[in-house]
């Protein structure tokens, strides 16, 4: 009577652990998706440009170096919301909608963004596009962007 009894425990315990692989967080998932969000939006709340800037994917920081970077004038963040994901390629590429607050010489103004997301090199990275950034900066020859 004990061996079956410790036989039922072990099988519903591999059952129990089982099921709860199952609940682990696929990170290609909108869930995983919405976490990486959470953590970037935060980072900007907190002025770590630099967690912001490691987020964004590779194209970008081939182009915009992560000093330069760093140094271009950011807007603060006080608050955010993230209001919807959609999954335009499951598993490959999302629009996120975020609402946040932002700081603006002393005042608070609302503002609605869209971010595009890409599932690369193993994580859900921001795309961004360094046309648009590196207009704040000149080529310097060699072409290395100075502030």
């Amino acid at each position: 009577m004990k061996s079956k009894m410790a036989l039922v425990i072990y099988v519903w315990l591999f059952v129990l652990s089982s099921a709860c692989a199952q609940f682990q967080l696929n990170p290609r998932s909108e869930d995983a998706l919405r976490k990486r969000v959470q953590t970037l939006w935060e980072a900007k709340t907190r002025n770590d440009w630099a967690t912001v800037y490691d987020m964004t994917v590779e194209s970008y920081r081939v182009k915009v170096d992560k000093n330069a970077f760093m140094q271009a004038a950011k807007v603060g963040t006080s608050g955010f919301v993230i209001k919807a994901i959609e999954l335009v390629e499951p598993e490959k590429k999302a629009v996120v909608t975020v609402e946040s607050q932002i700081e603006l010489m002393g005042q608070q103004f609302p503002m609605t963004i869209k971010e595009q997301w890409v599932w690369e090199e193993g994580a859900w990275c921001l795309k961004l596009f360094p046309a648009a950034f590196q207009s704040l900066f000149k080529e310097k020859p060699g072409g290395k962007p100075t502030p």
